[in-house]
């Protein structure tokens, strides 16, 4: 299944209680998680992460709209709403639960487990002993 941004959205506001069950979200609403869905998205970057779906194909980031689908794995779904929930939550005026808050680190774990990439070093030359391996290491 492909969730949608909407979806994203939805959710997030459900977990924060500004939706009940089976509640549609407004339009105002919706422009707000819009927003505040596509910053996220947006800071991913800037944290470091390189975004990609479940096929590895890497994704640059751009401004969605809410019928478009979320640009990563499913699995990542219930993550990304439970980040964009801690995002929404000064702008809903609510308060984020110990669960929440508990998702909110394992989703960020799982981001930067997924999608951090480490780049490699190369060294000018090579090391054949390390500085402690020396007489003189702590000079």
């Amino acid at each position: 299944m492909a969730y949608t941004v909407t979806q994203t959205i939805r959710r997030a506001l459900t977990r924060l209680h500004v939706l009940q069950a089976g509640e549609t979200v407004s339009a105002e609403d919706q422009a707000e998680g819009l927003i505040a869905y596509n910053a996220m998205m947006f800071g991913f970057e800037a944290a470091g992460l390189t975004l990609h779906d479940s096929a590895d194909v890497a994704y640059t980031v751009v401004e969605q709209a809410g019928a478009d689908n979320i640009p990563i794995a499913d699995k990542h779904f219930e993550g990304l709403a439970a980040i964009l929930a801690s995002t929404m939550a000064d702008t809903f005026g609510a308060d984020m639960t110990q669960m929440l808050a508990r998702d909110v680190a394992t989703a960020w774990s799982r981001m930067y487990g997924d999608f951090l990439e480490v780049a490699s070093m190369t060294l000018d030359a090579p090391l054949t002993r390390l500085p402690s391996q020396t007489d003189d290491w702590w000079y």
